[in-house]
């Protein structure tokens, strides 16, 4: 049976050679063609350099936006806070645990003192240890100078392993084609620009690194250099786990390996072999496949109750329509459309080893799953496609032609020269984006290490915040991006959504002393306790706990609602009549003309009247606030029983005046009514940092 097998796959074989036998169809080669890919090579790892320190000389020239008072540059992703933490641990202490035991406190600390054995330092992502490496020293400063200048650096390496990638199958400049477009593809560029301090800096490298060793690795004539190969391309799979820890690249991998050698030697014991070292040296038998309830769940289940999955309120999980993915990796609709096309053609002239990049193509439609965020890994082969179809299309007019040699490497060289230039102006050079989070933000996390503190010490938040405030100041987190799926998520959203300061003062101090754990067996001995914690009182009365409200939770109160605004008993919503729970509760800032008459305003093209509350002759407004400097100057309440919002007035000092409406139901929540309006009670929560208007830090009594 399988010798007929092979008989038909022969006779395939012969056929597809006989169709696609063309010179112009083969590979490149040559000594003009070595010095060709060295140039082009050099260029592309230039390029993608060039633009990520360009962002950085922009940096430079606005320190008020992009660095601290202090001079330490921000950051473009909430986890740089994770990485530079776990650095910053490394660098000190030598134990990255120093920093993950404030994280998701208490759970975490009582988890490490049950552990046995401890942490191996392998266990810290690679790329805090290199960051602890390059730095000068341990604060928060030099490890961010040292992780900013990795990113041009780790951008030129990927353009780099990208050439290698498809110099594998011999097609090197196409590869430097593919490595140019691929890294400064705006699907690229989100994930790997200034200030994103992530391992998707070098996952892209690595990556296409993997394919380019696989494909040697299996094309190897020699049985001793192949497995060589192989025992490298297992090496470095377990590097590239230690930096991303996603075994299924690696099952991807060796799947592509036993594929490719099976059918370039048809030699069974050579593959095993092979996959067998591969397997041995990655660690891939020992690694878990698990991808994450998040990604596919819209609610998830703790102990008999049911919580939103807050995975639903990440902007890098949207989903996008298949035309906008064409965009964001190729720059525009119509050469995404060809670079699909291209691939097609060059799959059908390399079907096998078109089956071996099958996982780069995939993820281009994985969008539908994971969202946004897996695109990026397909840019360089669609890109590839494109240079390919460039190449292979002027060496086909060469060939009609009959030109000579000198003319033919002249034209080959200009294609090449060209593509670069079509790259350079389709993608996103200029691009750049604002640090995640505002300077008022981390310098007011870092002001917290100035208030009295213990090891027990707690900052209450939202969880985007939970990382860099672990790194500016060393207090507990009880919740971070590690960890905002669990119940505390929840919770917390509901404390600032609670219309009650003393049931957000009950929750935040109950979870500020048990775990996980303990909500467990507290909920399954008392069936209502989901009910009662709000009723929580203080055990331990020297624990400080510091709520944090800033105008960032402001911008992100949609997301903190649609979390907040639930009933875990019965997993359903509880948004008030008339809204949409899918839309979340925010904000809606108004932008509005100077008053031509009396008590009459013009905001987003509709006309006020603030004397009443009509809203173009309807009645919409049941309120109105006006504050200057944290002060109430002007409150007005309207007989307006049905209408939804209360319309306020913000002037703060010099800022310029801000106007914006707001639900009833988010107007008399916990964070309004200590955040804008200054109203604090005094029997459960005392204003510590309020000084600043856009970040207000009060601690739980």
């Amino acid at each position: 049976m399988i010798a007929a097998l092979i008989q038909k796959v022969d006779a395939a074989q012969t056929c597809h050679n006989s169709l696609t036998d063309r010179q112009w169809l083969q590979p490149l080669s040559g000594r003009w063609y070595v010095i060709a890919v060295i140039i082009a090579t050099s260029i592309a790892a230039y390029m993608n350099y060039y633009v990520r320190a360009s962002q950085y000389d922009i940096w430079q020239q606005n320190p008020e936006i992009f660095a601290l008072d202090d001079g330490m540059q921000l950051f473009t992703t909430a986890d740089a806070g994770y990485f530079i933490g776990l650095a910053q641990s490394i660098k000190r202490d030598g134990n990255f645990q120093t920093f993950n035991e404030k994280r998701l406190y208490p759970t975490n600390i009582n988890s490490m003192q049950l552990a046995s054995p401890p942490a191996s330092i392998f266990d810290a992502p690679l790329l805090s240890s290199l960051i602890a490496i390059v730095a000068d020293g341990y604060s928060s400063k030099a490890l961010l100078k040292a992780a900013h200048w990795l990113i041009p650096v780790t951008a030129a390496v990927t353009a780099l392993f990208i050439v290698f990638a498809f110099g594998s199958v011999g097609y090197w400049l196409e590869g430097a084609l593919a490595a140019a477009g691929g890294g400064l593809s705006l699907a690229y560029m989100t994930r790997s620009g200034a200030g994103r301090i992530d391992t998707d800096q070098l996952n892209l490298g690595f990556f296409y690194l993997m394919f380019g060793l696989v494909i040697f690795a299996a094309r190897a004539k020699s049985l001793r250099t192949s497995l060589a190969l192989a025992v490298l391309a297992g090496a470095v799979m377990w590097v590239f786990n230690w930096w991303y820890a996603k075994p299924l690249f690696g099952w991807a991998f060796l799947i592509a390996l036993v594929w490719l050698s099976a059918v370039c030697h048809r030699d069974w014991k050579r593959s095993f072999y092979q996959a067998a070292l591969f397997c041995l040296l990655s660690g891939l038998l020992w690694g878990k496949i698990g991808i994450g309830q998040g990604y596919y769940l819209s609610e998830l289940g703790f102990g008999g109750l049911v919580f939103p999955n807050s995975f639903v309120t990440i902007t890098e999980l949207t989903v996008l329509p298949f035309l906008d993915v064409l965009e964001r990796v190729s720059g525009s609709f119509w050469l995404g459309m060809v670079g699909v096309i291209a691939v097609g053609l060059w799959s059908i002239r390399h079907p096998v080893l078109a089956i071996v990049f099958v996982p780069a193509a995939a993820f281009m439609f994985l969008n539908f799953y994971f969202g946004t965020r897996t695109i990026f890994y397909s840019a360089p082969f669609l890109w590839f496609g494109l240079a390919w179809a460039l190449v292979t299309g002027v060496r086909a007019l060469l060939q009609i032609l009959k030109t000579g040699k000198a003319l033919q490497y002249a034209a080959i060289s200009t294609s090449v020269v060209f593509g670069f230039m079509v790259i350079w102006v389709s993608s996103p050079i200029d691009y750049l984006v604002r640090p995640s989070f505002p300077k008022p933000a981390l310098e007011g996390l870092s002001s917290l290490a100035t208030l009295p503190s213990d090891e027990q010490t707690v900052v209450a938040s939202w969880w985007d915040y939970g990382y860099a405030s672990v790194l500016l100041n060393n207090f507990n987190v009880l919740h971070d991006g590690g960890g905002q799926n669990t119940p505390v998520t929840h919770y917390i959203a509901r404390a600032l959504m609670a219309n009650s300061q003393s049931e957000a003062a009950g929750i935040l101090t109950y979870f500020s002393e048990n775990g996980m754990e303990d909500f467990k067996v507290s909920i399954a001995g008392d069936k209502n306790f989901d009910t009662k914690l709000g009723l929580y009182q203080k055990t331990k009365p020297q624990q400080a706990i510091y709520m944090v409200l800033s105008e960032q939770l402001a911008d992100w109160m949609p997301s903190i609602s649609k979390v907040g605004l639930w009933d875990p008993t019965k997993g359903v919503h509880t948004f008030p009549a008339g809204t949409k729970p899918e839309d979340g509760m925010g904000y809606k800032h108004l932008k509005c003309d100077p008053m031509q008459k009396p008590d009459i305003i013009q905001c987003a093209g509709r006309s006020f009247n603030l004397k009443t509350g009509m809203v173009d002759e309807k009645p919409f407004l049941a309120g109105l606030i006006q504050m200057q400097d944290g002060t109430r100057t002007v409150q007005r309440d309207y007989k307006n029983d049905r209408a939804p919002f209360i319309m306020h007035f913000i002037k703060r000092g010099d800022n310029a005046l801000q106007i914006f409406l707001a639900h009833r139901r988010l107007f008399n929540t916990v964070f309004h009514q200590m955040f804008y309006l200054n109203e604090v009670n005094k029997q459960f929560f005392e204003p510590v940092l309020v000084s600043d208007p856009a970040f207000k830090v009060f601690k739980v009594k």
